[in-house]
Protein backbone atom coordinates (compact mmCIF):
# COMPACT_ATOMS: atom_id res chain seq x y z
CA UNK A 1 0.00 0.00 0.00
CA UNK A 2 1.29 3.34 -0.97
CA UNK A 3 0.16 6.49 -0.29
CA UNK A 4 -1.62 7.25 -2.95
CA UNK A 5 -1.26 11.63 -3.23
CA UNK A 6 2.32 10.62 -4.48
CA UNK A 7 2.17 7.96 -6.79
CA UNK A 8 2.12 9.52 -10.65
CA UNK A 9 -0.35 7.73 -12.98
CA UNK A 10 2.20 5.14 -13.95
CA UNK A 11 2.95 4.04 -10.78
CA UNK A 12 5.99 6.32 -10.08
CA UNK A 13 6.72 7.73 -6.67
CA UNK A 14 6.49 11.70 -6.77
CA UNK A 15 9.50 12.71 -5.33
CA UNK A 16 8.82 16.14 -6.09
CA UNK A 17 5.66 16.26 -4.34
CA UNK A 18 6.96 14.49 -2.06
CA UNK A 19 10.03 16.75 -1.20
CA UNK A 20 7.69 19.72 -0.48
CA UNK A 21 5.33 17.56 2.06
CA UNK A 22 5.47 17.93 5.98
CA UNK A 23 7.48 15.69 7.53
CA UNK A 24 4.17 13.58 8.77
CA UNK A 25 3.68 13.02 5.64
CA UNK A 26 6.55 11.94 4.51
CA UNK A 27 7.14 9.83 7.62
CA UNK A 28 4.03 7.74 6.49
CA UNK A 29 4.68 7.95 2.80
CA UNK A 30 8.47 6.05 2.95
CA UNK A 31 6.82 3.69 5.92
CA UNK A 32 4.32 2.78 3.67
CA UNK A 33 6.85 3.01 0.53
CA UNK A 34 8.85 0.11 2.82
CA UNK A 35 5.82 -1.61 3.18
CA UNK A 36 6.26 -1.56 6.69
CA UNK A 37 3.11 -1.14 9.59
CA UNK A 38 3.33 1.20 12.26
CA UNK A 39 3.92 -1.61 14.78
CA UNK A 40 6.84 -2.89 13.15
CA UNK A 41 8.50 0.74 12.60
CA UNK A 42 7.59 1.46 17.07
CA UNK A 43 9.31 -2.18 17.51
CA UNK A 44 12.31 -1.03 15.56
CA UNK A 45 12.65 2.28 16.97
CA UNK A 46 12.09 1.92 20.33
CA UNK A 47 8.72 4.27 20.40
CA UNK A 48 4.94 3.03 20.91
CA UNK A 49 2.95 2.21 18.53
CA UNK A 50 0.66 5.56 19.30
CA UNK A 51 3.35 7.50 19.27
CA UNK A 52 3.96 6.97 15.24
CA UNK A 53 0.48 7.40 14.97
CA UNK A 54 0.93 10.49 16.57
CA UNK A 55 3.70 11.71 14.14
CA UNK A 56 1.88 10.93 11.06
CA UNK A 57 -1.12 12.58 11.53
CA UNK A 58 1.15 16.01 12.79
CA UNK A 59 -0.16 16.05 15.98
CA UNK A 60 2.97 15.82 17.64
CA UNK A 61 6.45 15.61 16.84
CA UNK A 62 9.77 13.18 17.12
CA UNK A 63 13.03 14.86 18.12
CA UNK A 64 15.56 15.40 15.36
CA UNK A 65 17.21 11.95 16.67
CA UNK A 66 14.21 10.07 16.68
CA UNK A 67 13.86 11.36 13.17
CA UNK A 68 17.23 10.36 11.93
CA UNK A 69 16.78 6.91 13.72
CA UNK A 70 13.60 6.58 10.99
CA UNK A 71 15.05 7.33 8.09
CA UNK A 72 17.86 5.16 9.01
CA UNK A 73 15.15 2.62 8.94
CA UNK A 74 13.40 3.46 6.08
CA UNK A 75 17.35 3.06 4.74
CA UNK A 76 16.56 7.10 3.34
CA UNK A 77 19.32 10.17 3.72
CA UNK A 78 17.79 11.76 6.94
CA UNK A 79 17.40 14.53 5.10
CA UNK A 80 14.97 12.75 2.92
CA UNK A 81 12.15 13.44 5.84
CA UNK A 82 13.41 16.91 7.26
CA UNK A 83 10.98 20.10 6.66
CA UNK A 84 12.37 23.29 7.08
CA UNK A 85 12.13 23.08 10.49
CA UNK A 86 14.53 19.87 10.92
CA UNK A 87 16.46 21.20 8.62
CA UNK A 88 16.68 24.22 10.66
CA UNK A 89 17.60 21.69 13.97
CA UNK A 90 20.08 20.06 12.05
CA UNK A 91 22.05 22.88 10.58
CA UNK A 92 23.46 23.29 13.69
CA UNK A 93 20.13 25.42 15.00
CA UNK A 94 22.86 27.34 17.61
CA UNK A 95 25.19 28.36 15.76
CA UNK A 96 22.36 29.64 12.78
CA UNK A 97 20.88 31.65 15.27
CA UNK A 98 23.92 33.26 16.55
CA UNK A 99 24.34 34.33 12.97
CA UNK A 100 20.69 35.64 12.74
CA UNK A 101 21.60 37.71 15.70
CA UNK A 102 24.68 38.80 14.83
CA UNK A 103 23.71 39.84 11.25
CA UNK A 104 20.68 41.96 12.34
CA UNK A 105 23.11 43.48 14.91
CA UNK A 106 20.54 42.21 17.75
CA UNK A 107 21.79 41.59 21.25
CA UNK A 108 20.27 38.45 23.28
CA UNK A 109 17.94 40.34 25.28
CA UNK A 110 16.56 42.17 22.23
CA UNK A 111 15.96 38.69 19.78
CA UNK A 112 14.11 37.94 23.10
CA UNK A 113 11.75 40.04 23.12
CA UNK A 114 10.36 40.19 19.12
CA UNK A 115 10.32 36.63 19.30
CA UNK A 116 8.39 36.81 23.02
CA UNK A 117 10.95 34.66 24.86
CA UNK A 118 12.97 34.98 28.11
CA UNK A 119 16.64 36.39 27.39
CA UNK A 120 17.58 32.62 29.18
CA UNK A 121 15.66 30.84 26.56
CA UNK A 122 17.79 32.56 24.18
CA UNK A 123 21.01 31.97 25.41
CA UNK A 124 19.99 28.33 26.36
CA UNK A 125 19.59 27.68 22.38
CA UNK A 126 22.66 29.19 21.28
CA UNK A 127 24.46 27.22 24.05
CA UNK A 128 22.68 24.30 22.74
CA UNK A 129 21.40 23.35 25.96
CA UNK A 130 17.80 23.22 24.79
CA UNK A 131 15.79 23.11 21.14
CA UNK A 132 14.02 25.24 19.79
CA UNK A 133 10.24 24.85 19.27
CA UNK A 134 8.53 24.58 15.82
CA UNK A 135 6.14 27.98 16.70
CA UNK A 136 9.37 30.05 17.12
CA UNK A 137 11.39 28.79 14.02
CA UNK A 138 8.02 30.04 12.66
CA UNK A 139 8.73 33.38 14.11
CA UNK A 140 11.35 33.73 12.88
CA UNK A 141 10.64 32.96 9.40
CA UNK A 142 7.43 35.18 9.28
CA UNK A 143 9.90 37.84 10.51
CA UNK A 144 12.02 37.06 7.53
CA UNK A 145 15.36 36.51 10.02
CA UNK A 146 15.47 32.62 8.03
Amino acid sequence: MICRGFMLPNGAFDEQHLHHSPTHEKMRTYRLRKGMHQAELAEKVGISRHAVMDYERGTSEPSLELLNKIAQEYVVEADKLYDGYYAFLAYPYSDKLKEIRKANNLLQRELAAILDVGTNAVKDWEQNNTVIRRKTWERLVELGLL
